[in-house]
């Protein structure tokens, strides 16, 4: 029996990372189920690189561990809708998550789509498995980039989404950065995709509240390759390791529970749950 999965990365490092861990579980969970799988990647323009060859891909296999694929194929000429694969009428979608995961098995062989376990809520959960889904490259990097923070800390994550008037909205949110602060017995680490929004709260002058210098938003569709994308993509995710090791992170900003967050919820490093943790 055989099954397809696919999955698309154009977006943010947040959704990549997301889809390495989701296209992971589904593999897994195919397999227990008898079949033989096969994933297909759709390596695509972002915001962060131009895609124009194969060769431009290459920085996926730095970022993410891509060994735990039985049988993947990387692509820049694949959209992951039904019909990109040799003999697609063979298959039948039994689950296709968000648009962005879907997963194609035998017509021959199918199982009901309601055998698959769901992902939602994952700021929420506890029963996901902890996988650490980056290269060691990376981990290596990161672990060593954190040292220099204080152990315990709390989180603060801004994010604005596509909102402009990012004074407007730090000025919305002061309180709740004050109380939170005020009330916290850790550091704080301050995350922010906006060098604007971390200037204005380092402006702010609170003693507990530490900062990642690495200028993370200011590249974005800036249109890296090599080393110079390699590298801009570890300093980003070192932001992700910390809020794996956080106590508590507030989310400030947008209202749904971003991908960033993906990795420290997935990859929880305290003994608290992440009910308690994300606030």
């Amino acid at each position: 029996m055989e099954a397809i999965i696919t999955a698309p990365f154009f977006t943010g490092l947040g959704d990549m990372y997301s889809n390495v861990y989701y296209l992971y579980y589904r593999q897994e969970e195919l397999k227990k189920k008898g079949y033989d799988v096969k994933v297909i990647v759709s390596c695509q323009k972002n915001g962060y690189t131009s895609v124009s060859s194969i060769e431009d891909c290459s920085f996926l296999g730095r970022i993410f561990d891509l060994s735990v694929f039985d049988n993947l194929l990387v692509s820049t000429e694949l959209d992951t809708t039904l019909g990109n694969f040799t003999n697609y009428q063979n298959y039948k979608i039994i689950n296709n998550y968000r648009n962005f995961l879907r997963c194609y098995v035998e017509i021959t062989n199918p199982i009901n789509s309601l055998d698959l376990i769901e992902f939602k809520d994952i700021g929420k959960r506890d029963d996901l498995p902890k996988w650490n889904l980056l290269s060691n490259e990376v981990r290596v990097y990161c672990e060593n980039y954190i040292k220099r923070f204080p152990k315990n800390f709390n989180v603060i994550h801004f994010r604005c989404g596509d909102k402009t008037d990012v004074e407007y909205e730090f000025n919305k949110y002061k309180k709740d950065i004050s109380d939170f602060v005020s009330n916290s017995d850790n550091n704080i680490m301050f995350l922010t995709t906006s060098e604007k929004i971390k200037n204005l709260m380092i402006d702010e002058k609170y003693n507990n509240v530490f900062f990642n210098e690495y200028p993370q938003g200011e590249l974005w569709t800036k249109n890296l390759n090599g080393e110079e994308l390699v590298d801009y993509l570890k300093n980003i995710l070192v932001d992700m390791y910390l809020i794996s090791y956080a106590e508590k992170i507030k989310r400030l900003g947008i209202f749904w529970f971003s991908n960033f967050l993906f990795f420290g919820a997935t990859n929880n490093q305290t003994l608290i749950s992440n009910e308690l943790r994300f606030i």
